[in-house]
């Protein structure tokens, strides 16, 4: 749960991080030219870019149209699981590198998380010791002149230890004043500014920007972005309040902020409604105040097109990001053409289609008979699946197990517990993901061979075969119109050849230990491709250094060459 929000967490942090700094490049022409509420929400598309990991999702679309699959069954040693279609077959991971990707992925999500609650601590704690100080350190007074800028019920308290006007507070808004003696027209400009800030929620614009802050608590754009949000807010404000001020108003407000500029403030780690900041940004603000002008329709029309494009190119972003660190990715099944509907959504993990197991033969058809079931035990599913053919009854069992890469066909328990069948080695293993068993798409294609009668395999050139070498833990798997064949190699009890059917050897695969692949790697004269490797073995591929043909023999040599430039379809899968 936490691993795929982090990944979100990262994903929104990269694309609003990004889209932050596109708006700070606009900076000067969007001051200049949009109108002061853009600058100032346009900050909030980041706030939501970053909190919201929005993305325009793109499908893989599958087809598991009724066809045999060809799947055939070999001796003792193997068989021949299809290679479907638009699908890529997982490359096997070190399971001591993923040990320590998961080890160290888990201690920076947990680093993460506490700063998180750290950094909402810190501020909920400096909220609540602010209100405290105010309700200690003030008075609560009746002010008649607020009722003529807003109905809203308002707490309005004179406190000696501030030096300007404030709000506090959502749900029960404070106004704070300083206890300093204000003219009538001083007031009037305080209220005036102070109403406007709750008018717009500003208060919970900048809790929102604290929440973000606290979740992206890693990040430095997020800290310049909530610095932006406070001096756009009182900038919008300003203007807000002066927008249909005469002259001669305009000045006395600005005189207003200057005659109780002379306190400098404390800045605060939680969000009030201040109406005096830092003397550098008040310049700014009178800058803004004597040049502001309305901003004109066309002007309007194309500050609103550029925040559609600028939102747009958030989910893009995420769409990007999205496919750079999360593993998995949504996948649109079709039966035939016809899309299949899921509640339990198929996703492909590491280039694996995943559909969820009962709902896809329920999708099928293939539970509608009272006799077929799926039963689960500990990690254990039997399928039972009966299929009327003429005037008989067909039943299918099988069994999978999850993280167990096989398939058991005619799966019948005997009397000590053991399973009687044809077990079919797999690829991929069945997961559990939500409370719902997943299959890698291998094995419904596998089901379906078995339940659809006379159909004919259309391209051979789609199929591979395997060979499963027990003592040494894994399967082979090379195409089948390679025509070749996996052996033992007369020369090593730890490894096999693939021969060509004339003879010629195309390839020595080899399981070494660990400690005597990181010995003799670099020092190895001949290229070694690393198939598989898990935390005990390396399993090394090393390609023939002599002619394994006749030279003469031109089909033999464009079948071997043939095979050589397409070595990368072996496969391994460890047991």
């Amino acid at each position: 749960m936490i691993d795929s929000i982090f990944k979100s967490v990262l994903v929104s942090t990269l694309s609003g991080s990004i889209l932050a700094i596109i708006i700070i490049m606009l900076k000067v022409v969007t001051r200049r030219f949009f109108g002061y509420k853009w600058n100032y929400y346009i900050w909030l598309i980041v706030l939501l870019a970053m909190i919201f990991p929005f993305s325009v999702k793109q499908y893989k679309e599958f087809d598991i149209s009724l066809e045999k699959s060809s799947l055939v069954l070999t001796d003792e040693i193997g068989v021949k699981p299809n290679k479907y279609n638009n699908i890529q077959l997982n490359t096997m991971q070190s399971n001591t590198d993923k040990n320590i990707k998961v080890n160290s992925t888990d201690i920076i999500e947990k680093v993460w998380i506490s700063g998180v609650f750290v950094a909402l601590l810190i501020n909920i704690i400096s909220y609540i010791k602010m209100l405290i100080k105010i309700r200690k350190h003030s008075a609560l007074i009746s002010l008649q002149e607020i009722k003529r800028y807003t109905k809203r019920k308002l707490d309005i308290r004179v406190c000696k230890n501030i030096s300007s006007p404030f709000i506090i507070g959502v749900f029960k808004p404070i106004l704070v004043l300083p206890d300093i003696e204000f003219t009538d027209i001083q007031l009037d400009n305080i209220l005036r500014h102070e109403i406007t800030h709750l008018k717009r929620n500003d208060i919970i614009y900048k809790w929102f920007s604290v929440f973000v802050k606290c979740i992206h608590w890693f990040n430095p754009v997020i800290y310049y972005v909530s610095r932006q949000i406070n001096i756009e807010c009182e900038i919008s404000c300003d203007l807000s309040v002066v927008e249909h001020m005469n002259k001669s108003e305009k000045i006395d407000y600005v005189n207003t902020i200057i005659d109780i500029v002379s306190i400098n403030n404390k800045s605060r780690n939680f969000p009030v409604l201040k109406m005096i900041e830092s003397k550098k940004m008040l310049e700014r603000r009178f800058i803004m105040i004597k040049n502001n002008k309305k901003t004109g329709k066309i002007m309007s029309a194309i500050s609103f097109l550029m925040a559609v494009v600028i939102l747009s190119s958030t989910a893009f972003a995420n769409g990007i990001f999205s496919g750079l660190i999360k593993d998995e990715y949504a996948a649109l099944v079709k039966n035939n053409g016809q899309s299949i509907e899921f509640k339990n959504n198929p996703f492909i993990k590491n280039g694996e289609l995943y559909v969820p197991l009962r709902e896809t033969l329920e999708n099928l058809d293939f539970l509608d008979n009272e006799e077929s079931s799926i039963t689960w035990e500990n990690g254990d599913i039997t399928i039972t699946l009966a299929e009327k053919s003429q005037d008989l009854l067909l039943i299918y069992n099988y069994k999978i197990v999850i993280g167990q890469s096989q398939l058991i066909e005619n799966a019948k328990p005997t009397i000590l517990g053991q399973d009687l069948g044809i077990t079919v080695y797999m690829i991929n293993a069945p997961i559990l993901k939500n409370s719902v068993t997943y299959v890698p798409y291998e094995y419904i294609r596998h089901i379906i061979s078995n339940m659809t009668n006379d159909a004919q395999q259309d391209n051979v050139q789609d199929v591979v075969e395997a060979y499963m070498k027990k003592e040494l833990g894994m399967v082979v798997q090379i195409p089948v119109d390679w025509d070749c064949t996996v052996k033992d190699n007369p020369n090593s009890s730890d490894g096999v050849i693939i021969e060509t059917s004339w003879g010629g050897i195309v390839c020595f695969i080899f399981r070494e230990t660990l400690d005597e692949w990181e010995e003799y790697k670099n020092e190895s004269p001949v290229e070694q491709v690393v198939l598989a490797q898990n935390d005990k073995y390396v399993y090394i591929m090393i390609m023939a250094s002599d002619v394994q043909y006749d030279i003469n023999n031109k089909e033999q040599v464009e079948k071997y060459n043939y095979i050589r430039s397409n070595i990368d379809e072996v496969k391994i899968a460890l047991l």
